[in-house]
């Protein structure tokens, strides 16, 4: 703002090219504010087992490949590529906004450890079971470190890309949720 009413003070003319990556900007921090509180609340909610689900019927494939399509600037700054894949007819009563939630959680982890790898999504499933599969190809987890990792505030050993250690308790607890 302060550069826009110098410009303008100055008799400049502001160009929408500027304009436009500046509302970009606002528009990242404030989905990565809304992030951060969405995770805190959800620790609150879980940490007091009062999380509600509100299941539906529902295609897990297409909402993953949604979900998919909201991180096309994440990657591309990542510089990692995604291939999805689905199998299977994974259709099942799950609450929409917690598959979300797990898909988004597991689709930013991949992206902050890609380290410009690809990463592939998975959508399996069989008449009884269905699987969401995130794997990016970084640096990796020990195995000793894996059960660790789904524990709240723990982080990976390589802890270069912030976070708060919660997405993946988040994940697990949501999941445990759901049956």
């Amino acid at each position: 703002i302060e550069k826009s009413e110098q410009a303008t003070a100055a008799g400049k003319v502001i160009q929408p090219e500027w304009v436009q990556s500046q509302l970009r900007r606002v528009e990242q921090r404030l989905h990565r504010l809304l992030e951060t509180l969405d995770r805190l609340l959800d620790v609150s909610r879980l940490s007091t087992g009062r999380i509600e689900l509100q299941p539906e019927e529902m295609n897990l494939a297409a909402t993953v490949r949604e979900i998919v399509g909201t991180f096309d600037a994440e990657l591309a700054v990542a510089r990692c590529k995604l291939v999805f894949d689905d199998r299977g007819n994974a259709t099942g009563l799950w609450d929409r906004l917690r598959v979300e939630q797990i898909c988004r959680n597991l689709l930013s982890n991949a992206i902050r450890s890609g380290a410009g790898r690809p990463i592939e999504v998975l959508v399996d499933a069989d008449e009884d079971f269905a699987t969401l599969q995130v794997r990016d190809h970084g640096v990796g987890i020990a195995f000793d470190q894996h059960a660790r990792i789904f524990v709240r505030f723990e982080r990976g050993a390589e802890q270069r890309s912030g976070g708060f250690g919660i997405g993946l308790w988040v994940v697990k607890n949501i999941c445990v949720a759901m049956g």
